[in-house]
């Protein structure tokens, strides 16, 4: 039998080159600790400068990780991301955050591609009816002889400065709905499957729905308490998912509350990271 899987979403809250050292070290702290460095992490809102000239922006700040998971943890990770033009994926200015994979060397990444790279949901429209936000990013990855497929969502943020909050939910929803189409329109349902990431919506709402509703199980489901990774006015809600089909079994499932504690001196983002441990069936 195949080994446990351990797999986690982290959104990192405009984590770039610019952050404090120390920031960037927590967050490589609780990838080792609290999700026990797991074979692969969906990273959403790493962000990067623009360079004069350049036609695309990286995300520097993962070489960072890269070493201190390295050099402080003996964990040896890659990091994968198809880097965007600047200005075009929405967020803070000349942020320019992006979807990512970090995964360790003992997996192989075998294919990298954008969902939605021609649809104005997510390259915005000239009316403003839709604005840019981030391309989610569709990985296979081989662990063994088995060959899985990770979806990495960052779908339209509830508050914006450009749409009013109908509108963004209107584009998000669509967002999700473009993203369950391609899942069926390419048989992805036929093979092990996730859909990690902040999807900006509570699990009951259309957003997570049109894909969840495809098949999926969430792996906030096995957990009974403090079932949040965003805190929204001084609420807590659930915001982060790890959607999995019927080929993955789900072993554990746990969220770190170490961004939404007010109390906590590891803080590294506003958002909880979540993680699973589970098998490919």
């Amino acid at each position: 039998m195949m080994d446990p899987l351990i797999v986690a979403t982290i959104n990192t809250a405009n984590l770039g080159e610019w952050s404090n050292i120390e920031r960037i070290q927590r967050l490589a702290y609780s990838i080792v600790t609290d999700l026990q460095s797991p074979m692969v992490i969906a990273v959403q809102e790493l962000g990067g400068l623009a360079q004069a000239g350049a036609l695309t922006v990286r995300a520097m700040v993962a070489d960072q990780i890269i070493d201190i998971l390295r050099d402080e943890f003996q964990q040896n990770y890659q990091y994968a991301e198809i880097a965007p033009e600047p200005e075009s994926s929405g967020g803070a200015e000349n942020i320019n955050i992006r979807c990512g994979f970090f995964y360790r060397s003992e997996i192989e990444l075998k294919q990298l591609k954008q969902i939605g790279a021609d649809s104005e949901l997510f390259c915005g429209n000239d009316s403003g009816e839709f604005v840019s936000s981030r391309m989610p990013l569709l990985a296979q990855f081989q662990y063994g002889e088995a060959l899985f497929y990770v979806i990495n969502c960052h779908l339209k943020s509830m508050s914006t400065k450009d749409q009013t909050k109908k509108q963004a939910k209107k584009q998000r929803n669509k967002q999700a709905q473009l993203i369950a189409d391609y899942i069926q329109e390419n048989g992805l349902m036929d093979n092990p499957l996730f859909i990690m990431g902040d999807m900006n919506d509570t699990f009951a709402s259309k957003t997570v729905q049109a894909m969840a509703s495809q098949g999926f199980e969430s792996a906030h489901h096995a957990l009974k308490y403090q079932i949040y990774t965003y805190k929204y006015h001084k609420k807590p809600i659930l915001l982060d998912y790890i959607l999995y089909n019927n080929y993955v079994e789900n072993i554990e499932s746990s969220i770190a509350h170490i961004n939404t504690d007010q109390s906590s001196d590891r803080a590294y983002s506003d958002h909880d990271p979540l993680m699973m441990i589970c098998r490919i069936c």
